[in-house]
Order: C-alpha cells, then sequence, then structure tokens
C-alpha cells in the first residue's frame, strides 16, 4: 500500500561473500546509509560567465554506503557476513549483491565491493560493527 514508512518497513540483505549468498542483516543493522544514484557531472564554464556551468557526463555511480550496528557472532550475523576475505582483494573476483527494500516493496539493488570492516569496542557499551559497501555497477530501483 503506497505511504509514508519507517525503520521497520526496511529490509537488508548483503551477500556473505563474493559471489556467495544474501544474508538477512536487517535485525543487525541499527544505521545505514543512503541509497542515493548520483548523475555526473563536469564544470563547463568559461571566462565571462558569471554563474556556474555543469554539463553531465553520462557517467552515473553510488557512493559508499555504511552500515552499522551490533557486533554479533552469529551465524548469518554482521561478523559472519562482513568478515573481509582473500576473495574480496581479489579483482577477478565477483561482487557482493546488496538489496535494500523500503516500504512497499520498492527494491534498491547494487553489486559492491566491501571496503571495509571494523569491530570497535566501547568502554561499558556494547561493542558495535560498522561496514563500508563501494557500489560498483547499475543500480536499479524495482
Amino acid at each position: 500500500m503506497p505511504g509514508k514508512y519507517g525503520s521497520p518497513s526496511v529490509t537488508i540483505n548483503y551477500d556473505d561473500a563474493p559471489g556467495g549468498t544474501l544474508r538477512a542483516l536487517t535485525n543487525f543493522v541499527m544505521e545505514l546509509g543512503g541509497a542515493k544514484i548520483e548523475l555526473r557531472t563536469q564544470n563547463s564554464h568559461a571566462f565571462g560567465d558569471a554563474w556556474e556551468e555543469h554539463t553531465a557526463t553520462g557517467m552515473r555511480g553510488v557512493p559508499p554506503i555504511k552500515m552499522s550496528g551490533r557486533w554479533d557472532t552469529s551465524p548469518g550475523g554482521p561478523h559472519a557476513t562482513f568478515g573481509l576475505t582473500d576473495a574480496d582483494a581479489d579483482p577477478n573476483a565477483l561482487p557482493r549483491s546488496l538489496e535494500i527494500t523500503f516500504g512497499d516493496g520498492k527494491k534498491f539493488a547494487v553489486e559492491t565491493r566491501l571496503q571495509d570492516y571494523e569491530v570497535a569496542a566501547k568502554n561499558g557499551n556494547l561493542t558495535e560493527f560498522t561496514a563500508t559497501t563501494q557500489p560498483t555497477g547499475p543500480a536499479v530501483w524495482s
């Protein structure tokens, strides 16, 4: 049903390895970067122009997407899913799929490279994780 939605209507799935299996991370992620497609432009103003001008280059891209939350070592959890492997460093390896579904089934899907994974202990608090994915190739809204 079309309308407004909150965090309970978001689902997050990410491959557990390059070319791996999608894992449901919804119940582990507490903060999620935006699902954003950008149009690349180039400055095109010349001497004498009073205003900046920008021309589309025909390229599009997606900025890095960060996810963070409480660290968990459960099978299929963030530690098992975001652990960097040798395949992540292999330029010939398959990418990892990221699928984020919002509200009434609006899905953002993109192939990514896992850029980093951090586990941080907090004095007096639960341990947290942060992972950064670098999208590569086309992103699709469906």
